[in-house]
Parts: C-alpha cells; structure tokens; sequence
C-alpha cells in the first residue's frame, strides 16, 4: 500500500479531466489501483478504482461505493494511523531489529552490504540496519527503468555505491 501524495492526486487530475477536490494528500492510500482510506475506528473504505488503458493512453476513476460524498467518512489521517497503530509498529520494529542482530552474528565473517531500490521497503530495511551499523554500505542497482527522482535520491543517498550496466535496458 502506497501514500497517495499531491504529485500523484495532480497526475490524476491532470488524465481524468476531474476534480477530485474529495482526495487529498494525508488520508489516502493507493493499493493495487484502488484508492483507499481508512476511518477514525481504523476500518478500511475503497473509494475509487484506477483503470488504465492496456495501450496506456488512458486513465479512468471508477467510483467503488455509492459514498455521497467521501466526506461522509470520517476519515483518519495518516498520523491518525500512525497513533492507532503505534504499540504495534514499535512490536514489528523490535521484531525486525533482532532478526537483523541474529544474521549479523550468524553471518559476520561476510561483509554486510544493503541493496536498495530506493522504494520504501528497502529504504525502512536500510534505516533499521543502520541504526544498529551506521556504516553499512548500500548498493543501488540502476536497471535504467526508474524515473529521475530515483536517481537523484541514490545519488544523494549516504555511503551508497552505484551500480551501472555497460548498455541501457533498452
């Protein structure tokens, strides 16, 4: 499940010819193409679906529920969540964090590096490994596929070796 940020609500705007003036960056959630958000009790509402051509050349939003309107819910931000869910994001948190000591010492006589993709799963798996060996080496494998802000971010990233093909993907 990823953020729907403003980028990506302006994008929607900008190919749906809508207004969308009901969806906005903090609350929403994108989840194998339908936009998602969740209310103040944690329940889950799916508002809309994102279609998209097989040629690409079109993107459509399907309503999912009969909400007259999506302020109806009363929807939970993502700090909202982010309390809600606090004890257990801290469980899976200490979880991960001795898995990372256990292989650390299963593997020690192997130099420890981190591969990132610049997504947000590798970049949390990065900041845990980190937070208990500040400087382990990431490796971010260019594939030629990602967008420009992928690049930039790997280029600024700390203590991260770029790793380039000899010819693009294409």
């Amino acid at each position: 499940m990823n953020l729907i940020y403003k980028e990506y609500i302006k994008f929607l705007r900008d190919v749906t010819w809508k207004e969308l003036a009901d969806i906005k960056e903090g609350y929403f959630w994108l989840d194998k193409q339908i936009i998602k958000g969740f209310d103040k009790y944690g329940n889950i509402h799916k508002f809309y679906r994102v279609v998209i051509s097989n040629d690409l050349s079109t993107v459509e939003l399907r309503k999912l529920k009969d909400y007259d309107n999506v302020e109806d819910v009363d929807l939970a931000s993502w700090q909202d969540l982010i309390e809600m869910k606090k004890e257990h994001l801290k469980q899976i948190e200490s979880e991960a964090i001795i898995l990372i000591k256990e292989k650390m010492k299963e593997y020690q006589e192997y130099t420890s590096i981190i591969p990132v993709s610049m997504g947000k799963d590798s970049m949390l798996t990065c900041y845990l490994v980190r937070s208990l060996y500040p400087d382990t080496k990431a490796v971010f494998n260019n594939t030629t596929l990602d967008c420009k802000d992928t690049y930039r971010m790997a280029k600024r990233f700390s203590n991260c070796e770029i790793m380039n093909p000899r010819k693009g993907f294409y």
